[in-house]
């Protein structure tokens, strides 16, 4: 029974770290977009406008080289950043690149929703993110585990995101007088 169970057991254990990360693949395009509609009760446009603008202005170090866009009136913000991808040679962490994206956040009257798309390495040409989910790529497990660093730091980005746009935005300076 031992025989038979060691190698079922490694079997497994390799196809786990292998596994694609997670990441959600539009339909029709093929690529790499992570979207969701929001619901917000209670919160009208305005408000909400003020909470995405408040979560840009805290979560990225220099919101105003990553805003590209925004308009209060139609309620949408876009961004462009960077996430930084790591590998390790003979146990040490160095960063092997930079991976770009766009979000865009458009608010409606209690809800809102998140657009988080063009992902790609940057090199020339441009690698999209999907490229690394090739099962048949001879590196693989490396191109994984890049793709699961993004898919990690958007995960955090989209928490954030949601857990900033629940509560009112703070008031602005100068307005307790």
């Amino acid at each position: 029974m031992k025989k038979i169970l060691l190698p079922i057991m490694v079997l497994l254990f390799a196809m786990a770290t292998y596994a694609q990360p997670p990441v959600p693949i539009e339909e029709g395009t093929g690529k790499v977009v992570y979207t969701e509609v929001v619901t917000v009760a209670a919160a009208n446009q305005a408000e909400l406008y003020k909470r995405v603008e408040h979560w840009f202005n805290t979560f990225y170090k220099n919101p105003a080289s990553t805003i590209q866009s925004q308009d209060a009136a139609t309620g949408s913000i876009v961004g462009k950043q960077t996430i930084y991808v790591y590998n390790e040679v003979n146990g040490k962490k160095n960063q092997y690149g930079q991976v770009k994206y766009t979000i865009t956040v458009d608010v409606k009257e209690g809800k809102y929703r998140y657009k988080i798309d063009d992902i790609f390495f940057e090199k020339v040409p441009k690698l999209y993110v999907e490229k690394w989910l090739d099962p048949n790529a001879p590196n693989k497990t490396v191109q994984f585990g890049y793709l699961q660093q993004v898919h990690d730091y958007v995960t955090d980005l989209i928490t954030k995101l949601k857990a900033t746009t629940a509560k009112p935005a703070p008031a602005a300076a100068g307005d307790d007088w």
